[in-house]
């Protein structure tokens, strides 16, 4: 009986000339597939970066008009932002502003506070009433990298004036 404990494997000399490249080809037909997923995944967690941001702006603006319900047509407490806005639009816009990576942007007119006094009957003083739920309203336009388009997102929280 042979032992091949000392023996060496013969060593391959060269590729059939059908194999040469091969893994080259194979590289470039899939980096361009696994770039365009890379991108779908990157763009996928912006988007839901994205609504976290403007469901905490929606929150902190409810929770500024509850804590401030003659907010409603105060316009003069918010002045950096180039323009005279209510306390309860600059709380909202602040937090969406000190996110961080700043991911969104958002204006004055993204923000809506439908008044007390319009949705529930109240008097016409621009102050939300006692046990009077107050909603902010939140809306963002999303350009995604890979999709054509834009989605809107629209976050809204509800609160009752304490």
């Amino acid at each position: 009986m042979k032992s091949s404990f000392g023996t060496q494997p013969t060593p391959r000399t060269s590729q059939p000339h059908a194999e040469k490249g091969q893994g080259l080809v194979e590289l470039a037909l899939v980096i361009p597939v696994l770039v365009v997923i890379v991108i779908g995944v990157l763009d996928l967690g912006r988007m839901y970066f994205t609504t976290i941001i403007i469901n905490n702006a929606a929150r902190e603006g409810a929770r500024y008009l509850m804590q401030h319900p003659e907010d409603g047509t105060i316009t003069d407490k918010c002045s950096f932002y180039n323009g005279p806005y209510s306390g309860t639009k600059c709380a909202a816009m602040r937090e969406a502003e000190y996110s961080t990576p700043k991911v969104v942007d958002l204006n004055p007119d993204d923000i809506t506070i439908p008044l007390c006094d319009d949705d529930y009957g109240g008097a016409p003083d621009g102050e939300c009433d006692a046990e009077e739920p107050i909603r902010v309203t939140v809306t963002y336009a999303f350009n995604p990298i890979l999709w054509p388009g834009v989605f809107t997102f629209q976050r809204s929280v509800e609160m009752l004036v304490p």
